[in-house]
Protein backbone atom coordinates (compact mmCIF):
# COMPACT_ATOMS: atom_id res chain seq x y z
CA UNK A 1 0.00 0.00 0.00
CA UNK A 2 2.98 2.33 1.03
CA UNK A 3 5.03 1.78 -1.98
CA UNK A 4 2.00 2.29 -4.58
CA UNK A 5 1.02 5.32 -2.86
CA UNK A 6 4.28 6.72 -3.23
CA UNK A 7 4.51 5.52 -7.12
CA UNK A 8 1.13 7.63 -7.63
CA UNK A 9 3.15 10.61 -6.74
CA UNK A 10 6.28 10.47 -7.76
CA UNK A 11 6.71 7.75 -9.81
CA UNK A 12 8.24 10.78 -12.48
CA UNK A 13 10.18 13.52 -10.94
CA UNK A 14 8.58 16.62 -10.58
CA UNK A 15 9.78 19.83 -13.14
CA UNK A 16 11.35 22.24 -11.50
CA UNK A 17 12.13 25.24 -13.70
CA UNK A 18 14.20 28.62 -13.33
CA UNK A 19 14.30 31.02 -15.97
CA UNK A 20 18.14 31.07 -16.16
CA UNK A 21 19.43 28.71 -17.87
CA UNK A 22 22.89 28.58 -16.65
CA UNK A 23 21.02 28.70 -12.88
CA UNK A 24 19.07 25.61 -15.02
CA UNK A 25 21.90 23.45 -15.77
CA UNK A 26 23.48 23.77 -12.29
CA UNK A 27 20.35 22.76 -10.67
CA UNK A 28 19.57 19.53 -12.62
CA UNK A 29 22.93 18.65 -11.87
CA UNK A 30 22.49 19.20 -8.29
CA UNK A 31 19.05 17.22 -8.63
CA UNK A 32 20.54 14.27 -10.16
CA UNK A 33 23.48 14.08 -7.76
CA UNK A 34 21.45 14.30 -4.81
CA UNK A 35 19.60 11.38 -6.08
CA UNK A 36 16.22 13.98 -5.27
CA UNK A 37 13.58 12.01 -7.36
CA UNK A 38 14.56 8.48 -5.10
CA UNK A 39 14.69 10.96 -1.96
CA UNK A 40 10.83 11.74 -2.69
CA UNK A 41 9.67 8.67 -3.54
CA UNK A 42 11.27 6.98 -0.23
CA UNK A 43 9.92 10.09 1.70
CA UNK A 44 6.53 9.09 0.15
CA UNK A 45 6.64 5.89 1.20
CA UNK A 46 7.62 6.48 4.53
CA UNK A 47 4.79 9.00 5.26
CA UNK A 48 2.00 6.70 3.87
CA UNK A 49 3.01 3.91 6.46
CA UNK A 50 4.31 6.59 9.12
CA UNK A 51 1.76 8.93 9.19
CA UNK A 52 4.24 11.93 7.77
CA UNK A 53 8.08 13.00 7.11
CA UNK A 54 10.30 15.68 7.31
CA UNK A 55 12.50 16.80 4.50
CA UNK A 56 15.92 18.59 5.24
CA UNK A 57 18.41 20.27 3.54
CA UNK A 58 21.69 19.48 4.45
CA UNK A 59 24.78 19.79 2.42
CA UNK A 60 28.81 18.69 2.29
CA UNK A 61 31.78 20.28 0.40
CA UNK A 62 30.45 20.11 -2.85
CA UNK A 63 26.79 20.16 -3.06
CA UNK A 64 23.51 21.23 -1.47
CA UNK A 65 21.34 17.61 -0.66
CA UNK A 66 17.82 16.70 0.41
CA UNK A 67 17.28 14.14 3.34
CA UNK A 68 14.47 12.60 4.53
CA UNK A 69 13.46 12.51 8.49
CA UNK A 70 11.39 10.26 9.93
CA UNK A 71 9.11 11.76 12.53
CA UNK A 72 10.37 9.52 15.35
CA UNK A 73 13.14 11.30 15.71
CA UNK A 74 11.86 14.72 15.17
CA UNK A 75 10.30 16.99 17.61
CA UNK A 76 8.74 19.58 15.57
CA UNK A 77 7.21 23.13 17.06
CA UNK A 78 4.01 24.30 15.37
CA UNK A 79 2.36 27.81 15.66
CA UNK A 80 -1.27 28.18 14.44
CA UNK A 81 -0.45 24.99 12.58
CA UNK A 82 2.71 26.31 10.82
CA UNK A 83 6.49 24.54 11.64
CA UNK A 84 8.37 26.88 13.64
CA UNK A 85 11.19 25.05 14.67
CA UNK A 86 12.19 21.15 14.41
CA UNK A 87 14.76 19.21 16.77
CA UNK A 88 16.37 16.08 14.83
CA UNK A 89 18.09 13.79 17.33
CA UNK A 90 19.60 10.71 16.42
CA UNK A 91 21.81 8.25 19.22
CA UNK A 92 25.51 8.03 17.94
CA UNK A 93 27.75 4.58 18.21
CA UNK A 94 29.59 3.98 21.01
CA UNK A 95 26.76 4.37 23.12
CA UNK A 96 26.53 1.83 25.60
CA UNK A 97 23.12 0.82 28.08
CA UNK A 98 25.15 2.99 31.06
CA UNK A 99 26.10 5.85 28.67
CA UNK A 100 24.20 6.99 25.75
CA UNK A 101 25.39 9.59 23.35
CA UNK A 102 22.82 11.99 21.19
CA UNK A 103 23.44 14.52 18.60
CA UNK A 104 20.96 17.08 18.40
CA UNK A 105 20.13 18.93 15.61
CA UNK A 106 17.51 22.62 15.86
CA UNK A 107 16.25 23.74 12.57
CA UNK A 108 15.34 27.85 13.69
CA UNK A 109 14.88 30.65 11.40
CA UNK A 110 18.36 31.91 10.44
CA UNK A 111 20.11 29.39 12.05
CA UNK A 112 21.02 25.57 12.75
CA UNK A 113 22.22 24.41 16.16
CA UNK A 114 23.99 21.68 16.78
CA UNK A 115 24.56 19.97 20.34
CA UNK A 116 26.14 17.01 22.01
CA UNK A 117 24.25 15.46 24.91
CA UNK A 118 25.81 12.21 27.12
CA UNK A 119 22.76 10.75 29.20
CA UNK A 120 21.03 7.43 29.82
CA UNK A 121 18.18 5.08 27.91
CA UNK A 122 15.34 7.31 29.17
CA UNK A 123 17.53 10.95 29.99
CA UNK A 124 18.65 13.07 27.89
CA UNK A 125 21.27 13.99 30.50
CA UNK A 126 23.57 16.87 30.17
CA UNK A 127 25.16 18.72 27.10
CA UNK A 128 29.05 18.65 26.46
CA UNK A 129 31.02 20.17 23.57
CA UNK A 130 30.77 18.52 20.14
CA UNK A 131 34.36 17.28 20.89
CA UNK A 132 33.53 15.30 23.94
CA UNK A 133 32.40 12.15 22.01
CA UNK A 134 35.76 10.87 20.85
CA UNK A 135 34.47 7.02 19.10
CA UNK A 136 32.42 9.40 16.69
CA UNK A 137 34.14 12.34 14.56
CA UNK A 138 31.22 13.62 12.46
CA UNK A 139 30.09 15.71 15.56
CA UNK A 140 33.75 17.13 16.23
CA UNK A 141 34.11 17.83 12.85
CA UNK A 142 31.01 20.05 13.04
CA UNK A 143 33.01 22.33 14.63
CA UNK A 144 34.89 24.52 12.11
CA UNK A 145 31.46 25.32 10.47
CA UNK A 146 29.93 26.49 13.52
CA UNK A 147 29.36 30.51 14.12
CA UNK A 148 30.87 32.39 16.75
CA UNK A 149 28.69 31.34 19.16
CA UNK A 150 30.00 28.16 18.75
CA UNK A 151 26.80 26.31 18.58
CA UNK A 152 25.20 27.25 15.52
CA UNK A 153 25.34 27.87 11.73
CA UNK A 154 24.05 30.95 10.33
CA UNK A 155 22.01 29.74 7.03
CA UNK A 156 20.90 33.48 5.72
CA UNK A 157 17.86 33.09 5.16
CA UNK A 158 14.23 33.47 7.55
CA UNK A 159 13.08 30.44 6.04
CA UNK A 160 13.61 26.79 7.92
CA UNK A 161 16.01 24.60 6.26
CA UNK A 162 13.23 21.99 7.11
CA UNK A 163 9.67 21.57 6.08
CA UNK A 164 6.93 19.32 7.63
CA UNK A 165 5.03 17.07 5.29
CA UNK A 166 2.28 15.06 6.26
CA UNK A 167 0.56 12.04 4.53
CA UNK A 168 -3.45 13.09 5.00
CA UNK A 169 -4.92 15.37 7.10
CA UNK A 170 -7.05 15.46 9.34
CA UNK A 171 -5.40 13.28 12.11
CA UNK A 172 -8.79 11.67 13.29
CA UNK A 173 -7.59 11.18 16.91
CA UNK A 174 -6.67 14.64 17.40
CA UNK A 175 -8.98 17.47 15.78
CA UNK A 176 -7.25 20.45 15.10
CA UNK A 177 -3.72 19.02 14.55
CA UNK A 178 -1.63 19.56 12.11
CA UNK A 179 0.10 16.38 12.35
CA UNK A 180 -0.68 13.51 9.45
CA UNK A 181 -1.96 10.39 9.25
CA UNK A 182 -1.36 6.95 7.89
CA UNK A 183 -2.59 5.32 5.22
CA UNK A 184 -3.23 2.13 7.49
CA UNK A 185 -5.55 4.07 9.67
CA UNK A 186 -8.59 2.46 10.32
CA UNK A 187 -7.67 -0.85 8.80
CA UNK A 188 -5.52 -2.38 11.90
CA UNK A 189 -8.37 -4.37 12.49
CA UNK A 190 -8.65 -5.78 8.67
CA UNK A 191 -4.59 -6.44 8.82
CA UNK A 192 -5.00 -8.34 12.35
CA UNK A 193 -7.99 -10.39 10.80
CA UNK A 194 -5.85 -11.33 7.47
CA UNK A 195 -2.86 -11.96 10.29
CA UNK A 196 -4.84 -14.69 11.70
CA UNK A 197 -5.99 -15.85 8.75
CA UNK A 198 -3.27 -16.45 7.21
CA UNK A 199 -1.48 -18.19 10.22
CA UNK A 200 -3.94 -20.43 10.70
CA UNK A 201 -4.15 -21.71 7.09
CA UNK A 202 -0.22 -22.03 6.65
CA UNK A 203 -0.25 -24.32 10.02
CA UNK A 204 -3.39 -26.36 8.67
CA UNK A 205 -0.85 -26.72 5.46
CA UNK A 206 1.95 -27.82 8.21
CA UNK A 207 -0.11 -30.47 9.85
CA UNK A 208 -1.45 -31.99 6.85
CA UNK A 209 2.01 -32.78 5.81
CA UNK A 210 2.57 -33.75 9.12
CA UNK A 211 0.19 -36.62 9.31
CA UNK A 212 0.99 -38.00 5.57
CA UNK A 213 1.72 -41.82 5.71
CA UNK A 214 3.33 -42.95 2.35
CA UNK A 215 4.86 -46.46 1.08
CA UNK A 216 8.10 -47.46 1.44
CA UNK A 217 9.20 -46.76 -1.80
CA UNK A 218 8.33 -42.74 -1.97
CA UNK A 219 11.18 -42.53 1.08
CA UNK A 220 14.33 -41.60 0.17
CA UNK A 221 17.42 -43.73 1.28
CA UNK A 222 20.29 -41.77 3.10
CA UNK A 223 22.36 -45.30 3.64
CA UNK A 224 23.20 -47.09 6.34
CA UNK A 225 22.89 -45.31 9.70
CA UNK A 226 21.29 -42.38 8.22
CA UNK A 227 17.18 -43.30 8.12
CA UNK A 228 15.38 -42.53 5.06
CA UNK A 229 13.38 -39.25 4.94
CA UNK A 230 10.34 -38.29 2.70
CA UNK A 231 10.12 -35.16 0.38
CA UNK A 232 6.93 -33.32 0.59
CA UNK A 233 7.63 -31.14 -2.58
CA UNK A 234 8.70 -33.86 -4.80
CA UNK A 235 6.29 -33.99 -8.05
CA UNK A 236 7.85 -37.06 -9.75
CA UNK A 237 8.61 -40.80 -7.59
CA UNK A 238 8.61 -43.07 -10.44
CA UNK A 239 8.64 -43.78 -13.98
CA UNK A 240 6.26 -46.34 -15.64
CA UNK A 241 7.75 -48.80 -18.78
CA UNK A 242 4.74 -47.62 -21.20
CA UNK A 243 4.56 -46.66 -24.34
CA UNK A 244 4.01 -42.06 -24.56
CA UNK A 245 0.88 -42.94 -26.73
CA UNK A 246 -0.66 -45.78 -24.82
CA UNK A 247 -4.21 -45.14 -24.32
CA UNK A 248 -4.34 -42.38 -26.21
CA UNK A 249 -6.16 -43.71 -29.19
CA UNK A 250 -3.92 -43.24 -31.75
CA UNK A 251 -2.88 -46.11 -34.68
Amino acid sequence: MASTSADLLFADMPTIKVDDKATQDRLEQLLDEGRVQQTLLSGAEQAAALSDVFLRVTWDRDRPLLTVCQPDGAIPEFRFNMLRAVSFWRELPGSTEGTVWRHIERHESVRIVHALYQGTRDNIGRAVPLTEHTEHTETADLVDSLGDDGVSIATGIRDLTAAYVPNMLPKRLHRGSPIGRSDYAGVHDLFDALDTTWTSWMRDIRLARARLIVPDGYLRDHGPGHCASFDDDREVWHSLKMPPNEGSGSR
